[in-house]
């Protein structure tokens, strides 16, 4: 039994090198670089002048997409992102503006306080509680993953234009978009 649970260690830590390194050559994430800038962390390091946006998961890709989208409109003067668990560490080495806003088990507590005026969730490392506490303080709520749909409405083959409209206006509290790119725009709109 001891070996089995050795040998699921390594295998574990085999897979976390193989997904760093494939992060490394998609998204140029930083690898062995001493002169990594030191990150802000806390929720009090979330500008409310700017339009919040809060990551919560596991999965960086529309986290990648949304610092993308915004960097190539030009408004990263407008808007600040926050993220918590695997995806705010994963984001820091891809932009030096994003924040790490807490741990897994604060994020209801950093909805509630209203600073989100966006929140986009994907599978793992999500309070199952995360979409009705968006729902308390206004926030649109972006699923990007099959595994943690929610109930949404899926809207992935929606023009974007109608989904922010939809979520800007109260019709839909919430959207599913399997589309990494199309989430990232959509929580940028």
């Amino acid at each position: 039994m001891i070996t089995m649970c050795r040998v699921a260690g390594l295998a574990d830590s085999v897979g976390m090198e193989i997904s760093d390194a494939v992060q490394i050559a998609a998204y140029g994430f930083p690898m062995g670089d001493p002169n990594i800038p030191i990150v802000e962390l806390g929720m009090g390091t979330l500008d409310t002048s700017k339009a919040v946006i809060l990551m919560i998961g596991h999965n960086v890709a529309p986290g990648v997409e949304l610092v993308d989208y915004i960097r190539e409109k030009g408004v990263e003067d407008k808007v600040d992102v926050g993220a918590i668990c695997c995806t705010a560490h994963d984001l820091t080495r891809y932009y030096d503006g994003a924040k790490i806003v807490g741990s897994m088990s604060r994020q209801l507590h950093v909805i509630r306080s209203g600073i989100p005026d966006v929140v986009m969730v994907d599978e793992q490392c999500v309070n199952l509680r995360s979409f009705e506490q968006a729902q308390l303080i206004g926030a649109p709520f972006i699923a990007t993953n099959e595994k943690n749909m929610s109930g949404l409405p899926d809207r992935t083959s929606d023009p974007v234009d109608e989904i922010v409209d939809d979520l800007v206006s109260g019709k839909e509290p919430g959207v599913l978009i399997l589309d990494p790119i199309k989430a990232g725009t959509v929580a940028a709109e």
